[in-house]
């Protein structure tokens, strides 16, 4: 027993100098001698991941569960690699029951909270992480992710609690900033999510997200110059991502600049070619230029790709009405008004077009 207990520390020692083949065969040697012994299938399921060997990881964290089902460092370590593989079900399954063996330790709650999100049911979610945070107050990144629950069931002020208690503790942390920005923009405290916004994108200028809630912030006040930069910004910072070409487009065509919103719209339909909305907006574009054989073509390509796009059947039915086209109009409007009954401008627009 003394040689098995001696083979088992050096595996430990081993791993932890970062000797992770060293480790397994100090750990092979431990299990050969004592193959009962779950704290050594567990330390080589560690050591055996440090290899990138995952499958032979998920083996002994089986194996040590097998020999003592209580093990709840091995159902935890096997449910972070059943998330990485997908396996959310057999994830949480391992969760529940290490939650049950060990329900004083927090990293349980916090992952079984963060992978609750993935199915949806919020209240269970906000449950594991109040607990987490009941077993680790001070704990801040499960405090950011109640921060997000909060938020997303509709507590607001909770979310906002929560996360001025991140940022006092962690004043430099980017995201905090960020995600409060968008709590206070969502409590209409517009000045507030600006200054969150600017914080967030001088702690982590390669942060496309950020610039993108400012520039949107700024357009929403009247800062129309102020968005274009944001939006111009994100373009710089993520130029392969649509965003921002098609927020500083709209920004663009909002002040009258109808040109350089198309070509806005033109470079984030060669990023996404089969968003329509960028395509209804560029119809936009053209209708304000007077361009409406271009703005059909643009209304025509969105319902191409989004036969169910509003604001592009209505559009283009006005723009058939205009034309004359009455057969044409109708059968937009009508598809508009049944998909959008709560919108008075498509019911009007529809009555004008039956009386033509």
């Amino acid at each position: 027993m003394a040689e098995t207990t001696e083979a088992l520390r050096k595996g430990v020692e081993l791993m932890l100098q970062g000797d992770a083949k060293g480790a397994i065969a100090a750990l092979d040697q431990a299990i050969a001698e004592t193959p009962s012994s779950s704290e050594a299938h567990y330390q080589r399921g560690k050591a055996r991941y440090l290899t990138q060997d995952a499958a032979g990881a998920i083996e002994d964290f089986g194996r040590a569960i097998d020999l003592d089902p209580k093990h709840w460092q091995s159902r935890y370590n096997r449910a972070l690699l059943r998330t990485q593989s997908n396996d959310i079900l057999g994830a949480l399954a391992d969760l529940d029951a290490a939650a049950e063996a060990a329900p004083d330790e927090a990293d349980i709650f916090a992952l079984r909270g963060n992978l609750r999100a993935a199915t949806g049911d919020l209240p269970k979610v906000l449950e594991d992480l109040d607990r987490a945070l009941q077993l680790r107050p001070e704990h801040h990144e499960i405090r950011l992710m109640r921060g997000v629950g909060r938020f997303e069931t509709g507590n607001a002020e909770g979310a906002l609690e929560d996360f001025d208690a991140v940022i006092e503790a962690m004043p430099e942390h980017a995201d905090a900033h960020h995600r409060r920005g968008l709590i206070r923009l969502a409590l209409e405290r517009g000045e507030d999510a600006e200054a969150d916004f600017t914080r967030a994108i001088e702690l982590d200028p390669a942060a496309v997200a950020p610039l993108l809630d400012r520039g949107r912030t700024r357009a929403t006040g009247g800062d129309r110059d102020g968005a274009i930069a944001d939006f111009g910004k994100a373009t710089e910072v993520a130029p392969d991502d649509p965003t921002g070409w098609y927020n500083r487009g709209v920004a663009k065509a909002d002040g009258g600049d109808a040109d350089g919103a198309i070509a806005d719209f033109d470079r984030a339909i060669e990023l996404a070619p089969d968003d329509g909305l960028v395509r209804y907006y560029r119809g936009l574009a053209f209708a304000d230029k007077g361009d409406h054989a271009e703005a059909l073509n643009a209304w025509n390509a969105a319902l191409e790709r989004d036969g169910e796009l509003v604001p592009a059947l209505h559009q283009r039915g006005k723009l058939h009405l205009a034309a004359g086209r009455s057969a044409e109009a109708i059968a937009d409007l009508e598809k508009a008004a049944a998909l959008a009954p709560e919108r008075p401008d498509v019911a009007e627009s529809l009555a004008r077009a039956k009386k033509a």
